[in-house]
C-alpha cells in the first residue's frame, strides 16, 4: 500500500469556485446513471432494484450493503473511489 497518500481538502472559496463543475458531475450521475441502469418497460425500476429482488439475502438489500462495503474498503485503501 502507498505510504504517502495525498489528501485533498477544500475551503469554502474553492468549493464556491467549483460548485458549478461539481453540480454538473452530480447531475450527470443521475441522468446517465438512470439511462445506464434502467429496465426496459419498467420506468419505476432500475437494474439495482432487480438485483436486490433476485438476491435479497436476509435484509432485502444485502447486495447493496455489500457493494457499499466494497467501495468503503477501496476508499480506505486508496483514499479515493
Amino acid at each position: 500500500m502507498e505510504e504517502n497518500k495525498k489528501v485533498y481538502n477544500t475551503d469554502i472559496k474553492t468549493k464556491k469556485e467549483n460548485w458549478t463543475k461539481f453540480s454538473k458531475l452530480i447531475e450527470n450521475q443521475f441522468i446517465h446513471g438512470g439511462a445506464k441502469y434502467c429496465m426496459e418497460g419498467q420506468l419505476d425500476k432500475e437494474i439495482t432494484d432487480w438485483v436486490c429482488e433476485f438476491s435479497p439475502g436476509t435484509t432485502g438489500a444485502d447486495w447493496i450493503l455489500q457493494t457499499i462495503a466494497k467501495y468503503l474498503g477501496r476508499y480506505k485503501n486508496f483514499g479515493r473511489e
